[in-house]
């Protein structure tokens, strides 16, 4: 039996999990099309609000994965559905720092991005790689007005081919410095954008398995949402980091591939089964299941063969 039998659905991070940068991780596109083939449902998740639905599917294309726009969630959609709950209505204008992509995502909405600071009615900050000094002082002036000031998310740092990259958190952080305000932050580790997947994927919690990269987003928003939760380590969390972390997964996973995996361990008692490199997973093997004792390593890591967007307006 491998993990991802036990499993209907597959909420997928992107950045760290399916690819680096432009470069897909080996073994993501044909694990991908292996539960598909076994009639397993895959939607992906992400941080990342730069690129619209419709281009991730497209680069998700480029790397023989192919995908609808519809099976891919952003912080972009939590970013409306939050602006929606708070009252902002079709035609409100929205000042954005944030790259086109989260643009193309807010007008088919019915709002309208616009980079002016006067006449707006929200303030809304994502990841920028071509961000300026301009940017960060004109959204500083907006969160001085006082309008609803959102953030996609605060990660620190983003995995690219050529290491880690600043984060959407560290433009937040300038903004909110510059400003003296706070943002209110809707994506992961909030539950909201895994809960949104889980519609996508129309399976049920507990039949449904998020596998990410970064704990203190993907593993927490898992946690936050009732999912149980994967911990891959082909992006920003190194073998290293496992001994220290405070947000525990159910698995730790090499990559992705792994969930084809025949299990050659079963826990079936109290002491933890010891595993490949000395790390172990929690007795129970349990879907979900954080009933661990203190001093535990968190899992499981099994050995392996190994268009542009427009404008603002």
């Amino acid at each position: 039996m491998t993990l991802g039998d036990r499993f209907d659905g597959f909420l997928f991070d992107l950045d760290g999990v399916v690819w680096r940068g432009e470069e897909v991780i080996p073994g993501a596109a044909q694990t991908v099309a292996r539960l598909r083939e076994q009639g397993k449902r895959v939607v992906f998740l992400t941080n990342n609000a730069s690129r619209s639905p419709r281009q991730y599917a497209v680069k998700l294309m480029r790397m023989l994965i192919p995908t609808q726009p519809a099976d891919i969630v952003t912080s972009g959609h939590v970013v409306i559905s939050h602006l929606r709950k708070i009252g902002l209505k079709t035609g409100d204008r929205v000042h954005l720092c944030a790259a086109p992509g989260l643009a193309q995502l807010l007008r088919g909405d019915g709002l309208v991005p616009t980079s002016h600071t006067t006449g707006v009615q929200a303030l809304v900050v994502a990841w920028n790689p071509k961000l300026t000094f301009e940017d960060i002082r004109r959204a500083a002036d907006v969160a001085r007005a006082d309008v609803p000031f959102v953030a996609a998310n605060n990660d620190a740092t983003y995995p690219g081919e050529d290491g880690l990259l600043p984060g959407s958190g560290a433009i937040l952080a300038a903004v909110e410095v510059a400003s003296g305000r706070k943002a209110t932050v809707v994506g992961k580790p909030k539950p909201e954008m895994v809960r949104l997947a889980l519609e996508r994927a129309g399976t049920e919690p507990s039949r449904t398995l998020v596998c990410g990269d970064r704990p203190e987003t993907d593993v927490a928003g898992a946690r936050s949402a009732g999912v149980p939760v994967a911990l891959v380590l082909t992006g920003v969390t190194l073998e290293s980091d496992l001994a220290s972390l405070t947000e525990r997964p159910d698995w730790i996973l090499r990559d992705v591939s792994e969930l084809l995996a025949e299990q050659t361990a079963e826990a079936s008692s109290a002491d933890p089964v010891v595993v490949a490199d000395g790390l172990r997973r929690p007795a129970s093997g349990a879907e979900g299941n954080d009933e661990r004792e203190a001093g535990d390593e968190p899992a499981d890591v099994r050995e392996k063969g190994d268009a542009s967007a427009p404008e603002l307006s």
